[in-house]
């Protein structure tokens, strides 16, 4: 604006440079708008798109989940795992897979065993018809996985609670982790966001009524989490 104000002197004439200096406004916005979108969104984009675990309280929508499977349903950053996309069937019966390998380092084969042991359980849920999911995951000691499991570091772990590549093959473990952590990072593996960084509908739900506890996703930082319908349909959006 200072240009519509110093425009006379230099010839020009008031109104002239008052909307030269608008124009100049608009376009500096319209830069900066710009770089940001193409800049990580949070801090989940770190370290080749590592998701790190939260502890902060996620997003809970509270409408009822629909059974309706299509992109629309999808958060704007889940994304589908290429590396596995041809293990994962989707069908009448549910989800289903063959076995995914998951090769490990860092850790012992111990710990690697346990913590794939929780993240299969908890993925495989039998609710009925479409909404099951059946995943099998097996550790191999050399060589290279489908998947891998390695120590975290500090500038990815950036919670210490463990972290995963979104629609990636490479879960870093943490021994600071939660209970259900494992379940939550195969989650990210499988191509799902963090509820709390999604726009989902709101007829979608991230709670879910069951034995008297009203459940988050499993992608939420809830600590009454589990898998969810809503997260079983957003895994079939992905691999329909």
């Amino acid at each position: 604006l200072l240009s519509g104000i110093v425009s006379k002197a230099g010839g020009g004439k008031f109104v002239d440079g008052v909307k030269s200096g608008l124009i100049s406004v608009a376009e500096n916005r319209l830069k900066s708008a710009v770089l940001k979108s193409t800049k990580p969104q949070n801090s989940d984009d770190k370290a080749d798109n590592a998701a790190p675990e939260t502890g902060e309280d996620g997003n809970q929508e509270s409408a009822s989940a629909q059974r309706e499977y299509s992109g629309s349903w999808l958060g704007e950053e889940d994304r589908a795992n290429q590396a596995v996309r041809g293990k994962i069937s989707v069908g009448s019966n549910g989800i289903s897979t063959e076995t995914i390998t998951v090769s490990y380092d860092g850790i012992s084969e111990g710990v690697a065993q346990s913590y794939i042991d929780a993240a299969e359980n908890g993925w495989n849920v039998d609710r009925g018809g479409d909404l099951s999911m059946s995943i099998d995951l097996e550790l191999v000691a050399t060589g290279d996985g489908d998947l891998h499991i390695t120590q975290c570091v500090p500038s990815v772990c950036t919670t210490g609670l463990g972290a995963a590549q979104v629609g990636g093959r490479v879960i870093y473990y943490s021994s600071g982790q939660r209970n259900n952590t494992p379940v939550h990072e195969l989650g990210h593996i499988l191509g799902l966001r963090h509820v709390s960084s999604i726009s989902i509908s709101q007829s979608a739900s991230s709670i879910q009524a069951g034995n008297g506890v009203l459940w988050s996703s499993i992608m939420s930082a809830s600590p009454l989490r589990r898998v969810t319908d809503n997260d079983l349909i957003r895994v079939r959006a992905l691999y329909e």
